[in-house]
């Protein structure tokens, strides 16, 4: 899909469930976007959808430019590979080095690394959440918005960390079965391991829960309230 034909857009690099996430909350303030993604599958799910959007990688200076970078407000970077991003982070700064760039870092070395390249906003993934990422781009009406996103608490997007003690029923548990436990709308962000800096970002389905691991979940209030009420009773 062309998408040379939405001047002023943000581009949002993946089309995973902080892209998602990210894209639903510009419709919601009709600001313009377009994707880019290189998996043929989701690709195609974009085009069924008909999301614009760019299907290559954000590496390539070609994919950036028919992405319409040179017109773009932001881009956001989600992807969960520390390389992946630092790449698309240099390619973005050749065509256009003074466009705002918000991406997240898994672990200290990564963070430094991209801070480096003189990204401002360089999030470290524990604190990876779409509404956060949206409110660094350089907007500020935008930004207020995305702060509070409405005035009823109940809709208002957020993150909780959840620390599994020696009580909870998720111990040994896979991120495939909480994922399912929890609800149908929260996302478990990734995971702390206990006592390490390790950050899991976007699990696999077969990670094990550990004891004094750290559960990141987005969500919306209800929702998060629900997890707390999930958390006790799996005591």
């Amino acid at each position: 899909m062309n998408s040379k034909n939405y001047p002023n857009k943000y581009i949002i690099c993946g089309y995973g469930k902080l892209g998602k996430r990210i894209a639903a909350e510009l419709k919601i303030h009709d600001q313009e976007y377009v994707f880019i993604e290189k998996d043929e599958k989701k690709c195609k799910q974009l085009e069924r959808l008909s999301e614009p959007h760019v299907c290559g990688n954000a590496k390539n200076a070609d994919t950036l430019m028919e992405a319409g970078i040179k017109n773009s407000q932001g881009i956001v970077i989600t992807y969960s590979n520390n390389s992946e991003v630092l790449y698309t982070v240099f390619s973005v700064q050749e065509l256009d080095s003074s466009l705002d760039i918000v991406c997240g870092a898994s672990g200290k070395e990564a963070y430094r690394n991209l801070k480096k390249t003189g990204v401002k906003k360089v999030l470290m993934m524990d604190r990876l959440i779409s509404d956060r990422m949206l409110a660094h781009i350089e907007k500020p009406s935008l930004s207020h918005s995305l702060n509070l996103l409405t005035k009823n608490d109940q809709e208002q997007l957020l993150v909780e960390e959840f620390i599994i003690d020696d009580r909870s029923g998720f111990i040994n548990k896979d991120f495939e079965s909480i994922q399912k436990l929890v609800t149908s709308k929260a996302i478990i962000l990734g995971m702390l391991r206990a006592g390490t800096d390790e950050y899991i970002f976007n699990p696999k389905a077969d990670t094990k829960v550990r004891k004094g691991d750290t559960l990141s979940i987005m969500g919306y209030l209800n929702e998060l309230e629900e997890v707390k009420e999930l958390l006790a009773s799996e005591r």
